[in-house]
């Protein structure tokens, strides 16, 4: 996606989400659960309690699937509509270690002990700039 926003204005926007999403890593995503409502399969995306909430910013990456149908081939799977929040079953996956501190989840991280968060998440002294990102609304 970054290499197709060359000249975006948006491109410190899209080159942000590349680094969270490279950081975080496989095992930083969540799981989900399918569930057919209606007519529609649906994913439960299951809750990572360690992790920072990135809803809106997976949102944002999910959206822009079905905005640039000239991006993104219409072949493969479709985009499936994900159901994300609190309520939803928590996942069993294990925190990723070594992230920066603004990645983990506030409270989460605060409930850890401290020998915890030094010796066995090796929590980065790295700063990671975080964007609050505001979308703006185009019909698909």
């Amino acid at each position: 996606m970054v290499e197709l926003k060359e000249s975006a204005d948006d491109l410190p926007l899209w080159e942000w989400l590349q680094e969270l999403l490279t950081r975080l890593g496989p095992d930083g995503m969540s799981s989900e659960e399918s569930s057919i409502e209606g007519i529609q399969t649906v994913y439960r995306v299951k809750v990572l309690e360690w992790r920072r909430n990135i809803d809106k910013e997976l949102d944002i990456l999910d959206k822009q699937r079905l905005l640039d149908t000239d991006i993104f081939s219409p072949q493969g799977s479709k985009p499936v509509t994900r159901i994300r929040g609190d309520r939803n079953t928590r996942s069993e996956r294990h925190p990723v270690c070594g992230l920066p501190e603004a990645l983990y989840d506030k409270q989460w991280l605060e409930g850890q002990s401290e020998n915890y968060r030094r010796m066995t998440l090796c929590v980065s002294q790295e700063q990671f700039r975080w964007f609050k990102i505001a979308a703006e609304r185009r019909k698909v």
